[in-house]
């Protein structure tokens, strides 16, 4: 599971700026490469969730719009590959992504109260089960 889909890296850039960034056959299809941006979006995901382990439940689920708006700013960035220069937008989108991740994981800021109290019901703490006591204050009553 993903945190954002194709269709929001379309909404965030235009389609023509995906074509650009994906088709990468000779000649080009002049079409979005689906696996690339699925494997963006699957990196990104990966990404958002190293921050959000240890204080969320994952994978987050409903997935709030901010985790979505993050996950697709990172994807966008990742998209650019290995550019020297990335677009001014790209690099701020990217870099207020990851420090309002930083923020999350330090417990700076907090998501929805829902994705909060989803996380609050799984708990990552040891458990018991077994038989009841055979030996208690009432059975050692007369020893």
């Amino acid at each position: 599971m993903t945190y954002a889909l194709q269709i929001d890296l379309e909404r965030h850039a235009s389609v023509e700026a995906l074509i650009s960034l994906t088709d990468r056959d000779q000649p080009p299809a002049g079409v979005v490469n689906v696996a690339t941006i699925a494997d963006a979006l699957g990196k990104a995901t990966a990404m958002v969730d190293s921050y959000l382990r240890g204080r969320y439940a994952l994978p987050v689920n409903p997935v709030p719009a901010e985790i979505n708006l993050y996950t697709t700013h990172i994807a966008y960035y990742l998209l650019h590959g290995n550019a020297s220069v990335y677009p001014d937008a790209v690099k701020a989108d990217y870099e207020n992504a990851i420090a309002r991740l930083r923020e999350l994981a330090n417990g700076i800021t907090m998501l929805s109260a829902a994705v909060a109290a989803a996380s609050d019901a799984v708990s990552s703490g040891a458990q018991y089960s077994g038989d009841d006591r055979k030996f208690t204050r009432t059975n050692m009553v007369d020893f």
